[in-house]
């Protein structure tokens, strides 16, 4: 049959997930210059409310919460200090580059800081919020700016 792989190409095509390259251009910029803004993002129903940052400052951040477990355990504490500088080093391997670097790929994560996700009991954390990564196909639809829950 004649039609088959044709039908079969716009099956496929119909899988790969849809990139929003407004999205993908302010996470772009949020890399390049270490921030962005405030946005709400929807991701399969849940509602999600932090501050954009750049993957490098989400490492950087991610790695100051590493603590030894207990705090007075000498071994614990080597393993704490391993686990931030290999929490860094990832940030900045990967998300370190030429500011004028046009040839990069579009990101594929997108990081938050002060997160909190929209329940119908209110905000989770109630108080600050956390560092949040998620996947930039995975977002339905974002409100830019800074919101008010109450």
């Amino acid at each position: 049959m004649e039609g088959e792989p044709e039908a079969e190409a716009k099956e496929e095509a119909a899988q790969i997930p849809q990139r929003d390259w407004f999205l993908d251009t302010l996470v772009d910029l949020a890399n390049r210059l270490g921030s962005g803004m405030g946005v709400t993002l929807n991701i399969k129903g849940t509602v999600i409310h932090g501050n954009l940052i750049s993957g490098k400052l989400y490492f950087e951040e991610l790695a100051k919460q590493v603590e030894p477990n207990p705090p007075d355990d000498p071994n614990q504490v080597i393993i704490a200090d391993a686990f931030r500088g290999l929490i860094s080093k990832m940030g900045e391997n990967v998300y370190s580059f030429d500011k004028e670097d046009e040839d990069r790929p579009p990101p594929n994560f997108i990081h938050l800081k002060d997160a909190r996700i929209l329940t119908g009991n209110g905000l989770i954390p109630s108080n600050e919020g956390v560092l949040w990564r998620g996947r930039l196909t995975s977002v339905d639809g974002v409100v830019f700016g800074d919101m008010t829950f109450s």
